[in-house]
């Protein structure tokens, strides 16, 4: 049921930093129709004090409650994201999807190219993503949230941009972007620490205010400096 090359074991001995990336392949598919899927990445500190790494061994067991693998801060890349999200992207029953890969160096690229290949999801409602630490800017948010437009049976959307470096422009190009989220009646967006300033914060509302099914909307624009409207 899971690929052989799905994930790739890998170890660091003495708490080395050096660590290759991680990669996927297509066929991360299942046998059978995937409906949920949780993926939760990282790290662990074993008994010596070294850093290990446990490869998750039903990652995608189809079920009617999520599958769940924590996996804390294994960097993974732009392109192990992007090769993660165009595997999803097979997986075309999916319709309720967590991601966490906080912590990681995906970058623009990685953002932007995991964002165009969950677009492929065509039957995608409910979806979590965790991108928080991930020096993402402003064309790698306007990019996902672009692509997370064309999924059209988006309703619950749940996205942590925190501690990025999207600025003003990121924050008003992704709520344009969601703003094109026909379907979204329920959004939590976690811009925390992203210095988007008081021209992202009004560009973000603004266009936000154009999403007709949003009922249910929460925001964290926390920043280092003030942001005042006028």
């Amino acid at each position: 049921m899971l690929a052989s090359h799905l994930y790739s074991r890998s170890s660091v001995q003495n708490g080395a930093s050096s660590l290759p990336p991680i990669r996927f392949g297509p066929s991360l598919l299942p046998r059978r129709p995937l409906v949920t899927f949780t993926f939760l990445h990282g790290i662990f500190r074993n008994k010596g004090g070294g850093i290990g790494f446990e490869p998750p061994i039903s990652l995608l067991r189809p079920s009617d409650s999520p599958t769940r693998v924590a996996q804390p801060f294994f960097q993974i890349g732009g392109e192990g994201a992007s090769g993660l999200g165009s595997a999803l992207a097979n997986c075309i029953n999916l319709s309720n999807l967590t991601l966490d890969l906080s912590r990681n160096q995906i970058g623009d690229e990685g953002a932007s190219g995991l964002g165009s290949a969950l677009a492929n999801c065509i039957n995608l409602s409910n979806l979590t993503l965790g991108l928080s630490f991930n020096q993402i800017g402003a064309i790698g948010a306007s990019g996902l949230g672009s692509a997370l437009a064309n999924c059209i049976n988006l309703s619950n959307l749940t996205l942590d941009l925190s501690s990025n470096q999207i600025g003003s422009e990121g924050a008003s190009g992704l709520g344009s972007a969601l703003a094109n989220c026909i379907n979204l009646s329920n959004l939590t967006l976690d811009l925390s620490e992203n210095q988007i300033g008081a021209i992202g914060a009004s560009g973000l509302c603004s266009a936000l205010a154009n999403c007709i099914n949003l009922s249910n909307l929460k925001l964290d624009l926390s920043q280092k400096q003030f942001i005042c409207f006028g």
